[in-house]
């Protein structure tokens, strides 16, 4: 099992994520990961694993308004918080991205 990513089948994720958009929609960490084109219009929310344990990427970038992200670990007792940040600073942050070498 993937500590903080998403769940083989049968079991679920032991901290539980979930990002809702402005638009509606919620994206849950409990959701065995799919597979979904590179240029989807499906937001989706992916699990990385980085030197820190594990890294959640959102795509494509958000819609304009809030970000509710709720997290809980109920393993170790920790109920659910929540925060909401404005997805304003992700966006404009985005205008500024510089690539380095094509997509493909």
């Amino acid at each position: 099992m993937c500590l903080a990513g998403h769940p083989r089948p049968g079991e679920t994720a032991p901290i539980q994520l979930t990002i809702s958009l402005s638009d509606g929609t919620v994206l849950p960490n409990s959701t065995p990961r799919q597979e979904f084109p590179k240029n989807s219009a499906v937001h989706w929310l992916e699990t990385g694993h980085g030197s820190s344990g594990a890294d959640y990427y959102l795509s494509p970038l958000p819609p304009p308004g809030s970000l509710v992200v709720t997290i809980a670990y109920p393993e170790f007792g920790i109920p659910p918080s929540r925060i909401e940040i404005g997805a304003d600073a992700i966006l404009d942050a985005a205008t500024r991205v510089t690539r380095l070498w094509p997509k493909d």
